[in-house]
């Protein structure tokens, strides 16, 4: 295994050389004579070549089994698979056994299999223009083209050819044939033009679906990346010798080129769907159509998937894509899971959440003290007596109504009293009845006093006006536009109570704005506030609780003659975040 290393890393390069799309055969051939010469002096100096074989192959050894040596297999007195050599040295034994003859039969093997090539090349290579000149070339080289060459007429033509570069310099003759073949195809082009085909003619059609790019599917080589126009083309192209080795190059990793295939090719399906499309329902034949417009696309004949109806499901599958099957074929649906798409929904949302105007924050807080006042009203109301029944009537129940009604009496004569004083007496008890019950206090439910508290609170010492300076407001209104919608600023002055300038923050500008468009901010718990409405209007604070669901918060005073006082639910339109210049 070791002599096999060796010697195949010096035929490497000559590997590659000879499997590159543009290779020169005259260069190959003198590489073949560079690596011949190599193994012929490596063989020449056999004892000291298999010394470091054997050293190498020993360190191979030792790094598998520490205990492990190389030694010589169990020799008989008769062997006939096996050479009889009769050494006690393993080192000798191997010498003669394995590297001489691995040698020799490599050497052998690489004379015979470019003897045959380097025959054709040197009557080919005496042609190239730079060389024609310094050797005579004889007919009978090329006898192995005698199928399409005229052996006869051919002398002449070597004397024109020669004669043909002589009188050009030195600089202008080509070095290889690629470089004449080059060369060649230029100046015919400049002399000769491109040419262009006539309208209507088949040269003129498959030069327009060329320019396209839209051409059959099924002639296209997802390895080689060609494009056939037909059929035989394409065949021409899967005999050729490029094409067999990438085969070859395919056949060695088959897994691993078909699924960076497959997922080259989902990536870019995927990125146009995201692109053009965005989270919309689409038909998925629409946006195959799209994608295979692109003539550099990746084919789906190279993926794992050999229809589009199974990619669409792979999409489906894996929650790619919301997948559905209708009578008119397959639609797809793009989920967005990208970082960047789900933070700006979030901002959507906060931004959302923002924009409550502050009539609908107190609409909730109301609606939430009544739901509560009911409830506090329910527990304390007496329970029903158990003889109570609901009335519910029967179907098909007659309705029968006993009605007690007194048959008429004569009125009897009542005899004559002091009518003055008994009215008088009734007078008097009617209004001691009256002023004791203007007396009695009305009770009142636990729903209407809450009602009372609030009211009595939001309108002591309340304004319709808020603003105050040196405050951090954000800006509510879309009328400026978007850009400016969400952003926070200072109050650097009051105008006229109702408007105030703001100095905001990112970009730096300065917007003249009303008071109901923008709102306060709440700072962190243990930020610096001001009250701008209510009975402490314009003393300093500092934020001790936030209750979110209330829309209220618990400061504690910082400055006024209520120093250190604690307000509580103080509701969040009432105070703002104090700006607090840096030094």
């Amino acid at each position: 295994m070791v002599t096999a290393s060796i010697l195949f890393t010096q035929t490497l390069p000559l590997c590659k050389n000879l499997q590159s799309v543009n290779c020169d055969l005259t260069e190959a051939m003198e590489y073949v004579d560079t690596v011949l010469h190599e193994i012929h002096d490596m063989r020449s100096k056999m004892d000291t070549t298999l010394s470091k074989i054997f050293e190498k192959a020993k360190d191979l050894i030792k790094s598998v089994d520490s205990e492990e040596d190389i030694k010589i297999p169990r020799i008989v007195a008769r062997q006939k698979h096996r050479i009889n050599v009769t050494t006690n040295s393993p080192e000798e034994y191997y010498h003669i056994t394995i590297a001489i003859s691995f040698f020799d039969d490599f050497i052998e093997q690489l004379q015979a299999r470019f003897s045959n090539h380097k025959k054709q090349i040197s009557s080919l290579h005496k042609l190239l223009p730079k060389i024609c000149n310094k050797f005579e070339i004889d007919a009978n080289d090329f006898e192995i083209y005698s199928e399409s060459l005229d052996i006869e007429v051919l002398p002449t033509e070597i004397q024109l050819w020669k004669r043909k570069w002589s009188n050009k310099p030195e600089k202008d003759q080509p070095n290889s044939a690629i470089e004449a073949y080059i060369k060649s195809a230029v100046k015919c082009e400049s002399t000769m033009g491109k040419g262009r085909a006539e309208p209507g003619t088949p040269k003129y059609i498959a030069n327009k679906i060329k320019s396209k790019g839209l051409q059959k599917l099924r002639w296209f080589c997802q390895m080689c990346n060609k494009q056939c126009r037909d059929e035989n083309g394409f065949k021409c192209h899967t005999m050729s010798e490029s094409h067999q080795r990438q085969l070859l190059l395919f056949a060695d990793n088959a897994g691993r080129y078909l699924s960076e295939f497959s997922y080259e090719f989902s990536k870019g399906f995927l990125f146009l769907l995201k692109r053009q499309f965005g989270t919309k329902r689409v038909k998925a034949n629409k946006v195959y159509q799209e994608y295979i417009s692109d003539r550099t696309h990746l084919h789906m004949n190279a993926t794992q998937w050999t229809t589009l109806t199974g990619f669409v499901k792979w999409l489906g599958k894996t929650g790619k894509c919301v997948v559905d099957e209708t009578d008119e074929g397959w639609f797809i649906t793009y989920i967005d899971r990208d970082p960047a798409t789900i933070e700006l929904e979030e901002k959507m949302r906060r931004k959302e959440k923002a924009e409550k105007d502050d009539k609908e924050r107190e609409t909730d807080f109301l609606q939430r003290q009544i739901r509560e006042g009911q409830k506090k009203e329910s527990t304390e109301k007496p329970k029903n007596d158990d003889n109570t029944k609901e009335l519910i009537r029967e179907e098909d129940a007659k309705l029968s109504l006993n009605l007690k009604i007194d048959t008429f009496k004569k009125p009897t004569v009542a005899p004559i009293k002091n009518i003055l004083s008994k009215a008088g007496s009734d007078r008097m008890s009617m209004i001691s009845k009256s002023s004791s019950r203007k007396s009695e206090k009305r009770k009142i439910s636990a729903l209407e006093e809450i009602i009372q508290e609030e009211t009595k609170k939001k309108n002591y010492m309340r304004k319709d006006y808020w603003l105050l300076e040196n405050i951090v407001v954000k800006v509510t209104t879309k009328t400026l536009g978007l850009e400016y919608l969400g952003k926070k600023g200072i109050v650097i002055k009051v105008m006229d109570k109702y408007g105030c300038m703001v100095k905001l923050f990112d970009p730096k500008v300065k917007l003249k704005l009303d008071q109901n468009h923008v709102e306060t901010v709440i700072p962190n718990v243990g930020g610096r506030v001001l009250v701008v409405n209510g009975m402490h209007v314009g003393r300093e604070a500092e934020l001790i609780k936030i209750d979110a669901d209330n829309f209220c918060a618990d400061v504690k005073l910082k400055s006024g003659p209520a120093t250190g006082k604690i307000i509580t639910r103080l509701p969040f339109e009432d105070l703002c975040k104090q700006h607090i210049a840096e030094l």
